[in-house]
């Protein structure tokens, strides 16, 4: 089974993570970068948007990129997730995202990582919907042991109430 936890997303939450990869899922619209991702470009100075301004990261349906911080980030690796366009995003198209991440951090062998809850802050779903979606993907495609979920505070119970439906069945 694995171990879920519960972060708040901003600096502090950012600075106390402890997992092998921060995966910060993006969407094309989103300039500036936004909640954790936006964070973590202000750390790293500027850096995330420089990949998506000179075109080393296309945040289209899928793209992926990983790459050691090389800093004194708390986390080493960062993968980016292009989410696609935020007026495509469906409950079917958000779920097979989630599923591709879990199968590309379990094909990657990652044991932990660490994630803003993907498409909580420009998606026009709800966060109950994106909770108990990502919750059922980690159950059943992650084959790690910790999962990190950062998340605004104001949406830290829609992510609990996933969590305990999800250890009663």
């Amino acid at each position: 089974m694995v171990e879920n936890k519960i972060v708040p997303a901003d600096f502090h939450g950012i600075e106390s993570l402890d997992s092998e990869v921060l995966l910060l899922p993006i969407f094309v619209e989103e300039r500036p970068l936004k909640g954790v991702a936006g964070f973590v470009d202000w750390q790293l100075n500027g850096y995330l948007s420089g990949l998506v301004i000179n075109r080393l990261f296309l945040p289209n349906d899928g793209g992926l990129l990983l790459f050691p911080t090389r800093t004194a980030f708390p986390v080493p690796k960062i993968l980016m997730y292009g989410m696609g366009k935020v007026k495509e995003l469906t409950i079917p198209k958000i779920l097979l995202h989630y599923r591709k991440i879990m199968e590309v951090l379990s094909r990657a062998k990652f044991m932990s990582f660490a994630a803003p809850l993907p498409g909580s802050i420009l998606s026009p779903l709800s966060v109950d919907d994106l909770a108990t979606a990502w919750v059922q993907m980690i159950n059943n495609h992650y084959s790690g042991e910790n999962v990190i979920t950062l998340i605004p505070k104001q949406h830290t119970h829609s992510l609990q109430a996933a969590l305990l439906r999800s250890k009663r069945k």
